[in-house]
């Protein structure tokens, strides 16, 4: 088999994989100060009786299946009972701490099943928050996905080709980022706008608002820029506005491209949970050949939250003050992010 190695300075090519160093930027939450060795500044302050999500489970000692842990993905999904069509700026905030707390998908767990520093997780987080959320009674109908997909860089050099968040929705209809690497929650456009300023200044990059069950874009071939077709989303080279399924939408004076995808499209482009040839498997993943392990992430995390009513019940009877700044400050960036490699085999 055919070794091609990239090297990429700052973080890996496809470094929605890499959110954890993407993490080490701007994420403001005290609890990962240790980790990283950088003090972010303000942060929400939350009752002090209140512990990070379920710290107490036990993880799984050996591998477990992918059939094992989709049914456990599936059981959370049709257990809960929808209470909300949308959530209030407590609840949002509530959504926010648990999944930035989570024994798994927290920040600060991230090293643990991401040794190699391959993977990052930021789709981890947001399947976190999406289960959170519905195990808090938030409709699936009120949830979505919102991936950024590109060419992303705070400097000179490429750093990661996409990430992802989940958004929810407001009682007052407006839609809420829930993205650990950030300081709190941010509405939608507020989310857009922070990641162009920090990764897409040129306005390159688009972004896709897709159904909760996606996971991430297909990345099962990942092709040299200069042997790109045009035909896989994560091509640079990829255009949606040539494509069926695509409905662009106009956000806050149109910042940002922003596209809502059908399920059609979905089905083509992203690698989901659905019951399909190219679903989203929750052992490993493989790219160009080459396959990467999870090391039960979502064993865990699956199995987490499958045990966590109590924790939740008692977070959400809790009281909080939240001290924040505005949506659109302007957030402190590393740029010393390093260089990662990965391998990938043909």
């Amino acid at each position: 088999m055919k070794k091609i190695i990239f090297l990429i300075t700052g973080l890996i090519f496809f470094g929605g994989f890499v959110l954890n160093s993407a993490a080490l930027s701007i994420n403001f939450h005290k609890t990962i100060e240790p980790f990283f060795g950088v003090n972010h500044g303000e942060v929400p302050s939350v009752s002090n009786h209140i512990q990070p999500f379920n710290t107490s489970m036990d993880m799984e000692e050996g591998p477990v299946s992918d059939e094992i842990v989709r049914e456990r993905y599936n059981r959370i999904k049709d257990s809960e009972v929808t209470k909300h069509q949308g959530f209030s700026i407590s609840k949002i905030h509530s959504l926010f701490h648990l999944t930035n707390t989570n024994k798994v998908a927290g920040l600060e767990y991230v090293y643990k099943y991401d040794p190699t520093e391959a993977l990052g997780f930021c789709f981890g987080r947001s399947m976190a928050a999406h289960l959170i959320a519905l195990k808090m009674g938030l409709s699936e109908n009120n949830i979505k996905k919102l991936f950024v997909i590109g060419d992303l860089r705070s400097g000179l050099n490429p750093e990661w080709r996409f990430h992802v968040t989940t958004l929810v929705k407001g009682d007052d209809n407006d839609w809420y980022a829930i993205d650990p690497v950030m300081y709190r929650p941010l509405r939608m456009d507020g989310w857009l706008r922070n990641l162009q300023r920090i990764w897409d200044r040129n306005k390159k990059a688009t972004f896709y608002i897709t159904p909760p069950d996606a996971i991430m874009p297909d990345l099962s071939i990942v092709p040299d820029i200069e042997k790109e077709t045009g035909e896989n989303i994560i091509e640079l080279s990829f255009d949606p506005l040539n494509k069926p399924g695509f409905d662009k939408k106009n956000i806050s004076g149109n910042i940002a491209k922003v596209f809502e995808i059908s399920e059609e499209a979905n089905y083509k482009y992203f690698s989901d949970t659905g019951e399909r040839e190219n679903r989203f498997n929750f052992t490993h993943i493989t790219v160009n050949g080459a396959s990467l392990d999870y090391h039960n992430y979502f064993a865990d995390l699956t199995q987490n939250i499958l045990s966590s009513p109590a924790e939740i019940s008692e977070f959400m009877q809790a009281s909080f003050t939240y001290s924040v700044p505005s949506m659109d400050m302007d957030m402190p960036v590393r740029k010393d992010l390093g260089s990662m490699k990965l391998h990938l085999f043909k």
